[in-house]
């Protein structure tokens, strides 16, 4: 009988400690900032240059646009003001 009640408490303490375990997962704060940049007819700007910067985190961040004109920057800190710059041969 002490054995069944030992497998039990067990079971019992596995259960509160997985659920423990989920619950105090990390919790990511973390903003993406996607676009699209077109030219005056409303076309896709391909390989534009964009800037990303927020000077009072330390943050600039330079990528190109794809194919279609889209671009997208992950993982910014929350909040802003964040200044985007577009740059392109042409325009």
């Amino acid at each position: 009988m002490r054995e069944y009640f030992t497998i039990k408490y067990r079971l019992i303490l596995s259960g509160v400690l997985l659920t423990l375990a989920t619950s105090l997962s990390a919790q990511v704060t973390t903003a993406t900032l996607s676009g699209f940049i077109k030219d005056p007819k409303g076309i896709g700007v391909a390989s534009a240059t964009v800037t990303v910067e927020y000077p009072d985190a330390g943050i600039k961040q330079l990528l190109i646009t794809k194919s279609d004109g889209r671009f997208t920057v992950p993982n910014l800190r929350v909040g802003g003001p964040y200044k985007v710059t577009v740059n392109h041969v042409g325009y």
